[in-house]
Formats: C-alpha cells, sequence, structure tokens
C-alpha cells in the first residue's frame, strides 16, 4: 500500500498466478494505491496502480398492490444507474412458477419492471454491478393477497386496480 494511513486486506500477500498467468486480489474496501510486484525465474517488474473500491449499491423492490407488477430500483453511490443486472428467481416450493423469472438490465432510470404475479411468491432479486452485489428477497403478492376481510367494494377496487395494471 502507497498511502500511509490507508489499509487493505490484500496487501502484503503472496498469490500465484493462474494458468492463463492472472492473480485476482480482494477488493478493496476503499479506493487505494498499492505497488504490484511480480517475480519468476529471478527476474522481477513491478508497476504502482489504483485498485478503486466497488460501487456502494442500494436496491429496493416496490409493489403498490397485491396483484400488480413491481418496480426494482438500483441506485449506485445514491444514483439511479443504469445497465445494473438484475436477476431474478422464485424461491417458493417447485409447483410454484413466475413468469418474471430471468435476467434482466436497469434502464435510465434505474428500474427494471417485473410483471404481476398470479399468486403470491417470494423472490430473490440480486443485482451486480462492476463488482458490487445485493441480493434482496422479497414476497411479490399475487391476485390470491387480495383482503377477503376487506367490505365488498374494497375488494373490488384491488382486483380492478390488478385488472388496470394488465392493460398498462
Amino acid at each position: 500500500v502507497l498511502d500511509e494511513n490507508t489499509t487493505y486486506v490484500g496487501a502484503n500477500e503472496t498469490y500465484e498466478t493462474d494458468a492463463n498467468g492472472t492473480v485476482e486480489v480482494p477488493a478493496p474496501e476503499e479506493t487505494v494505491n498499492v505497488i504490484v510486484l511480480a517475480e519468476l525465474d529471478g527476474a522481477s517488474a513491478s508497476i504502482e496502480k489504483t485498485l478503486e473500491a466497488p460501487p456502494e449499491l442500494s436496491v429496493s423492490v416496490d409493489q403498490e398492490g397485491p396483484g400488480l407488477s413491481a418496480t426494482v430500483s438500483v441506485l449506485v453511490d445514491d444514483q439511479p444507474e443504469a445497465g445494473a443486472t438484475v436477476d431474478v428467481d422464485p424461491l417458493d416450493e417447485e409447483n410454484t412458477t413466475y413468469t418474471g423469472a430471468g435476467t434482466y438490465e436497469t434502464d435510465a432510470n434505474g428500474t427494471v419492471q417485473l410483471p404481476a404475479p398470479e399468486e403470491t411468491v417470494n423472490v430473490s432479486v440480486r443485482v451486480t454491478y462492476h463488482g458490487a452485489e445485493q441480493t434482496n428477497t422479497v414476497p411479490l403478492e399475487g391476485i390470491d393477497a387480495i383482503d377477503d376481510d376487506l367490505p365488498f367494494g374494497q375488494q373490488l377496487q384491488q382486483f380492478k386496480a390488478t385488472l388496470d395494471d394488465d392493460n398498462r
């Protein structure tokens, strides 16, 4: 490490190259300047390098109500970010399917729209972006989650909202 007051978990370690001649070192918690020294058969070379800390990811999944679509929002260093990868996988029993399962990429607003589930399903939402990763497990409520204890008119409003969402 070149910076006096900086620590790096990968400093002062010895690594061996793989079959391609490369080494993977741990990502730093903060940007750090290092000297990398390589030795082979008595020859050596060094290079000064800046290792960038992975960006800070913030991921949220919001659904406005039962049977409605959900929005995944991704912030990188507190800013909406296009191009983050979003993997969605259902976690429930084998008989549960979700048409929104798959891999997506965030748009210019840092969002991905997930389709409304037919039935309530728990999903894993894994976001990756430039070496940073975050996974959230969230329930997405299907039409089966309409509250039967509500007065009929309110149940009808919830159901109508699911129809409106399907027609967007």
